[in-house]
């Protein structure tokens, strides 16, 4: 028996479809950064609510994460124009 989808589950996943077609329109560096850096956030908000604290690894991977994020997204150029 098959259960009829609400309407907040159609619209979820509609916007969910969106999402994964700007994903995939992505390059597969900019992919990676992407995958990358929810990977990071994860670990590092992870240790946050477990440890209260960052380790040296979470910070050394922030800091990749950014460069990353920066090279395939130009960050640094779009959000520091004065």
């Amino acid at each position: 028996m098959s259960k009829k989808k609400e309407d907040w589950e159609i619209k979820r996943d509609k916007d969910n479809a969106k999402r994964m077609k700007a994903y995939n329109s992505l390059s597969a560096d900019q992919q990676k950064a992407v995958d990358k850096a929810f990977e990071i956030v994860s670990s590092v908000n992870w240790s946050l609510r477990e440890m209260f604290d960052i380790t040296i690894q979470d910070a050394r991977a922030l800091d990749d994460l950014q460069f990353s994020l920066d090279r395939e997204f130009c960050c640094s150029e779009r959000l520091n124009k004065d």
